[in-house]
């Protein structure tokens, strides 16, 4: 792994025990909510829940990675969309200042809300929709927001100029996201299939229990536009950084899997599933936009 913030490179057995350690409390926290499982929207099942947090680990130990090498604590953290907060209650016990935002409906949970606060996490609800946010200039070294712009229904430039606003000078905004021009989605349009969520979701998402309000994907991006969009936004782009989910099942033949394996890994960085961006504020951006009703995201 490549580890470029915060001083320079360590050496690799350094990485590798602090990675063994990071995982460990990443388990740790994700045990809790097992042992305490929270219905969050209260549909009489975590099932679910438990199987996200579980499929997510890997992920969750990167960002720690990532946020640690970046700036090690104490830091001003900001986490957006952080759902049931692994990220969160993992960087607070690290010794970093946190708090956490997603939709009203999660965080509205007196349970969730108990975790983080015993934990020393503000939190609080917002619609990212509803700009401006209610945090001053300047408040944040860093701002994690990993897997939430896909989920967005409206137009996320006001939302990113707010980000903007908020980290102060050098800070540190963390997005990760799905790419739209992965090998999984060359190869649906090659055989002339849709690369979005398929239309059964849009009942599901509006059917009494079910927990998926947000889980639409509305509109990924693919890493290029997403330079364009943070360096517009007064964001200096360090790095991007490509990676695959855990397991790639493209084949039952092994050789063919191992095969497309290294081609994704080795040849074609571009076509992995997910990027990872790491952008430095360089200035504060404040655009005049114009919106009309078709357009607006700030009314309710």
């Amino acid at each position: 792994m490549d580890l470029v913030f915060g001083g320079g490179e360590r050496p690799a057995e350094e990485v590798n025990m602090e990675r063994k350690e990071i995982a460990a409390l990443v388990s740790d926290v994700i045990a809790g909510y097992v042992r305490d499982p929270l219905d969050i929207l209260q549909v009489n099942s975590t099932a679910d829940v438990d199987l996200y947090l579980q499929q997510l680990a890997p992920t969750y130990v990167r960002t720690l990675e990532d946020i640690l090498a970046f700036r090690p604590a104490p830091a001003r953290v900001l986490e957006v969309g952080a759902f049931l907060g692994v990220v969160s209650l993992c960087l607070a016990r690290l010794g970093y200042t946190v708090e956490a935002t997603d939709i009203p409906e999660f965080m509205a949970h007196s349970g969730l809300r108990a975790r983080f606060e015993k934990a020393g996490i503000r939190c609080q609800g917002l619609n990212l929709r509803h700009t401006p946010l209610p945090y001053a200039d300047g408040s944040f070294d860093i701002i994690i927001c990993c897997e939430v712009i896909e989920h967005l229904n409206f137009n996320p430039l006001p939302m990113l100029q707010e980000f903007n606003r908020m980290g102060s000078l050098g800070s540190l905004f963390y997005l990760s996201h799905p790419n739209i021009a992965s090998w999984k989605n060359r190869l649906k349009m090659a055989r002339g299939r849709s690369i979005h969520n398929p239309v059964n979701d849009f009942f599901i998402q509006l059917e009494p229990g079910y927990q998926m309000i947000v889980g639409l994907h509305w509109r990924e991006y693919d890493g290029a536009e997403m330079r364009e969009m943070l360096e517009r936004m007064g964001y200096r782009v360090e790095r991007q950084v490509y990676f695959s989910d855990v397991d790639l099942q493209v084949s039952k033949r092994r050789w063919l899997s191992k095969l497309a394996k290294k081609l994704l890994l080795t040849f074609l960085p571009g076509w992995k599933e997910n990027i990872t961006h790491f952008a430095v504020k360089e200035k504060t951006v404040q655009r005049a936009f114009h919106f009309t009703d078709a357009t607006r995201t700030d009314i309710g």
